[in-house]
């Protein structure tokens, strides 16, 4: 995608903008010749004329600044729509990423960019609107004299040439913009997201002063950065001043041969100020735009559109054959055979970096690259995609995501198509009914008003709601008290499904409840109690 693909998704908009300011530009010049006759009219003595030819510039002048008004409004209006649509790709992009993505380079994306490419939106609105004008005050330079236009048009493209000089050093600058925001929003949320460690550990001036430096690396960098926009935008001021002055004094030497009457030098004045002005404006822009474009084709690459079709899926036994998986040169799961029949519970047990939670991304398709066979049914796990796994198997992890968002949008994410029959049941089966009175009651993010408990059992009401015929718990209700734990693993037992269920430190009362132990300590027992 670039620039131009989001104005043509626009290109009604644009085109109402183009008529508007087209209007209001050629009023404007007219506005301008008027200057002529009152000029010539005060040179022979006729002031009541004189009068009348003001009060034609300023009539002139109001129909044309109430047209830009118009124009202004469709533009705003234009510049939402062509952002909505850079932003709508960008999340695009992000529903086809796979299990796991880097949030802060996304938010910068949306945020950052996306505040870029109005503004480059903008850019290039003033590019049409200067290119109009310049158009317009040529037109009106041809209507004085011929050889004024002529002039205007050689010193108009001498000017021309600076875009090409400009325009790697404003690309380069752009990147290093977007850059310096993106890193300078990463480590503050990696830091701030870390209070409750610097808090614990006493370390609060640490925090400050790494927030301190951030900040001083920031603002340096980005000073750095205005300062170049400022030589980039001064350049082409030099341009402008040089090239309305020649025209000036090319005007002059033609009143002095007598080639042109007296009245036009305000008129010339007032044409050049405008041709060579929006000059100006248009090589500021037009590197600007170039640099802003390179972003935009950077951010908004190809991507592949992720498989939404979903297989029938019969029989919702797992076999497990031969599976192996490593991290790196680190072997965590290796050649293991495992058989998890539909509807029955299992408790898997054992310490910590056995291979449990690896398995159970495997599972939920979170990661791939192993070597054996997973089977669902009789579908071989590698052919079968992401959404059908996730259509069939639910995973509550031991600390799961907590929107800043009502009780219910956390447990529906968002899905306005339960009914509140389905909504009721899943908060009253997963005893969140007995901390929450209001269902838009707003939790803060990552549930920092709540308890660890009351937020797993959001996680598991969450779970309840969409009913996948095999769930995976992975220490989904460690922070519950142990008569709540007990009460919690006797209801998830109870389920139709099938339930796999990881504890590192499980007692017998909480083993009791399943049918089947898989032991990750001693190498892997699967047996039947």
């Amino acid at each position: 995608m670039e620039l131009i693909d989001i104005f043509k998704s626009i290109k009604n908009n644009v085109i109402c903008c183009i008529v508007l300011d087209m209007i209001a530009a050629m009023l404007c010049v007219a506005a301008s010749l008027s200057l002529t006759l009152f000029v010539q009219r005060i040179i022979d003595g006729k002031y009541i004329e004189a009068m009348y030819m003001i009060l034609l510039n300023l009539g002139l002048y109001i129909v044309a600044y109430s047209f830009n008004y118009i124009y202004l409004i469709q533009k705003n209006k234009a510049k939402m729509l062509g952002t909505l649509k850079y932003r709508e790709y960008i999340t695009q992009i992000i529903r086809n990423a796979k299990s796991k993505i880097k949030e802060s380079e996304y938010i910068s994306k949306l945020n950052n960019d996306g505040n870029q490419i109005e503004n480059a939106i903008e850019l290039i609105f003033n590019l049409i609107d200067t290119i109009l004008y310049v158009i317009s005050a040529f037109v009106g330079l041809i209507i004085l004299h011929w050889g004024i236009a002529i002039a205007s048009l050689v010193i108009f493209s001498l000017n021309l040439i600076l875009p090409r000089l400009l325009k790697k050093k404003s690309e380069e600058n752009e990147r290093l913009r977007s850059q310096n925001s993106e890193n300078y929003l990463r480590n503050l949320t990696d830091f701030l997201e870390g209070y409750s460690v610097w808090n614990l550990y006493n370390k609060k001036g640490i925090l400050t002063r790494l927030l301190d430096k951030e900040n001083l690396i920031y603002e340096q960098k980005k000073n750095k950065i205005n300062n170049t926009t400022s030589l980039i935008e001064t350049i082409p001021s030099f341009g402008s001043v040089i090239g309305q002055d020649s025209l000036m004094l090319f005007a002059v030497a033609l009143i002095y041969f007598k080639v042109v009457i007296p009245g036009v030098i305000l008129s010339v004045g007032n044409l050049s100020g405008i041709l060579f002005s929006n000059l100006s404006k248009f090589i500021k822009n037009i590197v600007k735009v170039k640099g802003i474009n390179r972003l935009v084709k950077d951010n908004c690459v190809l991507f592949e559109k992720i498989d939404e079709s979903s297989k029938e899926i019969e029989n919702y036994d797992i076999k497990i054959k031969n599976l192996s998986f490593s991290y790196g040169d680190k072997k965590v799961l290796n050649n293991i055979n495992l058989e998890f029949k539909f509807g029955k519970k299992y408790i898997i047990i054992g310490p910590s970096g056995t291979g449990k939670t690896t398995l159970f991304n495997l599972l939920s398709k979170s990661i791939e690259n192993y070597s054996g066979e997973i089977y669902l049914g009789d579908h071989n796990y590698k052919n079968l995609n992401a959404y059908t796994i996730h259509k069939s198997i639910g995973y509550v992890t031991q600390k799961t995501h907590i929107f800043n968002a009502s009780l219910k949008d956390n447990i529906t994410l968002f899905d306005n198509g339960y009914s509140e029959l389905h909504y009721k049941k899943a908060i009253k089966n997963s005893q969140v009914d007995e901390f929450i009175i209001d269902d838009d009651q707003v939790i803060e993010k990552n549930g920092n008003n709540l308890s660890g408990g009351q937020n797993q059992r959001i996680a598991i009401a969450r779970e309840i709601i969409h009913g996948h015929k095999i769930i995976l718990f992975d220490e989904s209700t460690n922070s519950l008290d142990k008569a709540k734990n007990l009460e919690m693993i006797k209801y998830l037992t109870s389920l139709d499904q099938t339930v796999i269920f990881i504890a590192h430190n499980a007692s017998e009362e909480i083993i009791n409840n399943f049918e089947y132990v898989i032991d990750f300590e001693n190498g892997i027992k699967q047996k039947e109690k």
